[in-house]
């Protein structure tokens, strides 16, 4: 499915109707704070100060995935 904007998505990631997606930390802080939603990996090689104990994508079980950046 294709949304206009990543609010479009997490709004329905929050509802229950997406089950996952590619977006920037920064855009999804409050959401991850408030138990809303849930850090899987970084798409990036390294971590992040805000979750320091998430994994990368290759860690998580899917190498070549690293880099990739939501658009």
């Amino acid at each position: 499915m294709a949304y206009k904007s990543s609010s479009d998505a997490q709004l329905n990631i929050v509802a229950g109707r997406l089950q996952s997606m590619i977006v920037t930390i920064a855009s999804t802080a409050a959401q991850i704070d408030a138990g809303q939603l849930r850090l899987v990996a970084y798409t990036n090689d390294s971590f992040s100060a805000s979750s320091p104990k998430a994994p990368t994508m290759a860690e998580a079980g899917l190498p070549g995935m690293e880099g990739m950046r939501s658009w």
